[in-house]
């Protein structure tokens, strides 16, 4: 290997190979079988994540991975940038300068490659992990998937409940890197919205059949995508109240345009009696809907969330009785 790397070198080799490496699951963190000589301890500590390898747990999702280019990567650079594996083949593209005429599903980190931590493109992206199978004798094993968006993160386990019906947890992975602290079981609230839902600088409960919210950051939005993939002209409908003042934002997410791109926004404005409604035209199916109720911190009551057809028929309702 030594001699390999110094032949590259002497030759211009390493300035022109993209390396990446990464790992497709977290570390093996079960008891292993006696023939390996360690039954009293596991392989690996995924520490301070949850789970590991064969589970939706971030220590089963979460993996080291390491880029190699150095025209481009500073050496010992980390960047705490939220990816996944289907970026690196627009990465790849990306860095060797190269032209696709594809829809690619991942995103070109050229950007956070070069020195950023936070980069516009990326800062909205959502990531979706699919287990569709398990060993279900072992909890956090069995079949599932997960959603994250932000700080948070969605689990919901297939047919784990006792009348065959899905599970969901739901955790806050800044506050909570270990996944001890389910909130769904009290903020049930945020998982109300379009069935599941997921959101930013807010905290949330259900009172009075409204859904009450402290925005507690800069940017406060939900994101929901439970939702019918409609296209062309559709109104999307709500009735809310915010302290901060009258005006805030819908973005759209198609299968063609899967981000919440800041380009895709339409702002609104309160109306007297605080109905909101807003006029959409996805070209291609919905796939996701992001509220983003004001642009402050304070209070928001937000009564229900309609999407409605051109001529005003209803298509979904979500409504927050408790």
């Amino acid at each position: 290997m030594g001699f390999r790397q110094g032949r590259q070198r002497r030759y211009g080799q390493t300035e022109k190979t993209i390396i990446v490496f990464l790992s497709d699951n977290g570390g093996v963190h079960w008891e292993p079988a006696a023939e390996y000589g360690y039954r009293d301890r596991p392989i690996t500590s995924n520490a301070p994540l949850r789970g590991g390898k064969a589970t939706i747990y971030e220590g089963g999702t979460r993996a080291p991975m390491v880029i190699v280019y150095p025209p481009v990567i500073a050496p010992a650079s980390e960047s705490a940038q939220l990816i996944g594996s289907l970026d690196v083949f627009p990465t790849v593209i990306g860095l060797a300068v190269l032209e696709a005429d594809v829809a690619f599903d991942g995103h070109d980190l050229g950007p956070v490659l070069r020195g950023g931590d936070v980069v516009e493109p990326l800062a909205d992206r959502s990531i979706f992990v699919h287990f569709p199978h398990g060993w279900g004798q072992r909890s956090g094993y069995q079949p599932s998937s997960s959603l994250r968006v932000g700080d948070h993160k969605i689990i919901r386990f297939y047919a784990d409940l006792p009348d065959g019906g899905d599970r969901y947890e739901l955790y806050d992975l800044v506050e909570d890197i270990g996944e001890t602290n389910d909130l769904s079981k009290n903020q049930p609230a945020l998982l109300t919205l379009c069935g599941r839902v997921t959101r930013k600088h807010l905290r949330g409960k259900l009172q009075g059949g409204r859904l009450m919210l402290e925005c507690v950051g800069p940017d406060p939005y939900l994101v929901a995508t439970d939702v019918p993939a409609v296209v062309g002209p559709h109104v999307v409908e709500t009735r809310l109240k915010a302290s901060a003042g009258g005006v805030g934002d819908v973005y759209l997410a198609t299968t063609n345009r899967p981000n919440f791109n800041r380009d895709a926004r339409i702002g609104f404005v309160y109306d007297v009696d605080q109905r909101i409604r807003v006029s959409i035209d996805p070209k291609t199916p919905l796939t996701g809907l992001r509220i983003d109720p004001i642009n402050a911190t304070g209070d928001v009551e937000i009564d229900y969330v309609r999407l409605l057809d051109p001529d005003g028929v209803l298509v979904k309702a979500w409504e927050f009785g408790e």
